[in-house]
């Protein structure tokens, strides 16, 4: 297995593409099995030679990407200016499935058999999926609760194409088309391992609680208190500095398992905090709650989202078996990067840090997707990583 990963930044579209293939073709020892790319959002119509080029030097090698806001590639976060980063992988021994979904083309939720069919994938098989939903066409949670549905065994990691405020902007690259609307993504099976890290960024504060009492997306009650009397008993025990983030990025983790007894801080389900009633006491949620459920309340800054992602990446590479991952890809929230750091390119050099030269390629959606405790969620200000590796490594 080998990964390249190559990236250009110029105004020059054409120019940025012919020089990532020119890498691209230097370092692969052979044909790639599949093609990762992600243009920026601001070439515009310019994107749409991709294909074409790539078909040119590499014939039938299948692209999978999208547009973006910024790209990432070779250890460099571009944010906010024109840039191309892509990846080429050799992957013997495993099948590369291409697909494209239209946004009304989505079996439901629970249909098993409808997945398998729309993708052409066996019962008997498990997939790993990559995919770039168009976040203005595409429900991206009815498609990994269908993923998830039929392939629970499977992984599903991906990013939402970002740069656009309209329907039927981004360009989406599948195969050889390209598309408008809807998702695209590739499925994976044979001699592959998928490994993820999913790093949310957050601390807890206070204690866990119950919750005792809920109607859908609300909060009533948390250990039989108001919801908004226990966040102004929590306010108050907080430093000066955790106050002025609890004003601006307060969020609650929901506690994925729940038999544990005790919670670290990958144990939870972020999600944001949509609003407080103070008539009611209510809170609202961005995710479904269920009375009993534990929660705890959690806060997110630069310092904190830097330590957790160096702590889940120490924590994957202590749990490696066999060879490091031959490649990643790697997709991060547009409200991560410089705006949250101060600084470019920190989550890059804390990969190379933990991992050393892992071939990284990605972007800055506008979410990303990536499995808690065996679940794929719709995730924000977050990073979702995948790493790949022979299965026969292990």
């Amino acid at each position: 297995m080998q990964w390249v990963s190559a990236m250009a930044e110029t105004p020059d579209f054409n120019a940025a593409l012919d020089s990532v293939c020119e890498t691209l073709q230097g370092e692969l020892e052979g044909p790639p099995d599949v093609i990762f790319a992600y243009p920026s959002v601001a070439y515009g119509e310019l994107v749409e030679g991709l294909i074409d080029a790539v078909d040119r030097r590499w014939p039938g090698v299948p692209v999978i990407g999208c547009v973006a806001g910024g790209v990432i590639g070779e250890g460099v976060e571009v944010e906010g200016r024109r840039a191309l980063a892509m990846t080429a992988a050799r992957l013997p021994g495993v099948e590369v499935r291409p697909f494209h979904l239209s946004a009304g083309g989505f079996p439901g939720r629970a249909d098993v058999e409808g997945w398998r069919t729309v993708l052409g994938l066996p019962e008997d098989e498990v997939p790993h999926f990559i995919v770039h939903p168009d976040p203005l066409t595409c429900d991206a949670e009815h498609l990994i609760e269908g993923l998830d549905g039929a392939w629970p065994q499977g992984t599903v990691v991906g990013g939402l194409a970002s740069g656009h405020r309209r329907p039927k902007r981004h360009t989406l690259f599948a195969g050889d088309q390209i598309y408008t609307e809807g998702v695209v993504g590739v499925a994976l099976t044979g001699d592959l391992t998928v490994e993820t890290v999913v790093a949310q960024g957050c601390r807890p504060i206070g204690q866990p609680m119950f919750v005792t009492r809920s109607a859908r997306h609300t909060i009533a009650e948390l250990d039989g208190q108001p919801a908004t009397e226990v966040l102004a008993e929590l306010f108050e025990t907080l430093t000066s500095e955790e106050r002025e983030l609890f004003r601006t990025s307060l969020s609650l983790g929901l506690v994925m398992d729940p038999t544990a007894q005790m919670y670290r801080q990958g144990d939870f389900l972020i999600r944001p905090i949509m609003g407080v009633d103070p008539e009611t006491g209510v809170l609202a949620v961005g995710d479904r709650v269920e009375t009993s459920q534990v929660v705890q309340f959690h806060l997110r800054d630069g310092a904190t989202s830097e330590a957790d992602l160096r702590g889940l990446l120490h924590d994957y590479r202590e749990g490696l078996a066999g060879e490091a991952p031959a490649g990643a890809l790697m997709f991060s929230c547009l409200g991560r990067g410089e705006g949250l750091y101060g600084q470019p390119d920190l989550d890059c050099r804390i990969i190379e840090g933990t991992l050393g030269p892992v071939p990284v390629t990605g972007f800055f959606g506008n979410g990303e997707l990536g499995p808690i405790h065996g679940r794929t969620f719709l995730h924000g200000y977050t990073t979702a990583l995948a790493f790949f590796r022979p299965r026969n490594c292990q």
